[in-house]
């Protein structure tokens, strides 16, 4: 039950012990994926209130990465030898 009294539970899905499972739970599992197609059906099976702010999380952590990666070039360039 939540600070005003309202039972939310109903809304939530659940993790292992029945506790709800938060936005980045779902991103981190999703970012976790193979493949696009693999996270975009991954994406599809968060329930509709969260999708899209699980979205934003994994749209963010790859454009991030995206980033990080042109800014840094290639891995292979740092290497000594």
């Amino acid at each position: 039950m939540s600070r005003d009294g309202q039972n939310r539970g109903a809304r939530a899905s659940t993790v292992t012990g029945g506790l709800p499972k938060w936005p980045r739970q779902y991103a981190a599992e999703i970012i976790a994926l193979p493949t696009r197609e693999a996270r975009r059906k991954a994406l599809a099976d968060v329930p509709e209130h969260l999708r899209e702010w699980v979205k934003h999380y994994v749209t963010d952590y790859f454009e991030k990465r995206k980033h990080r990666r042109e800014q840094h070039g290639s891995y292979a360039h740092h290497q000594r030898n």
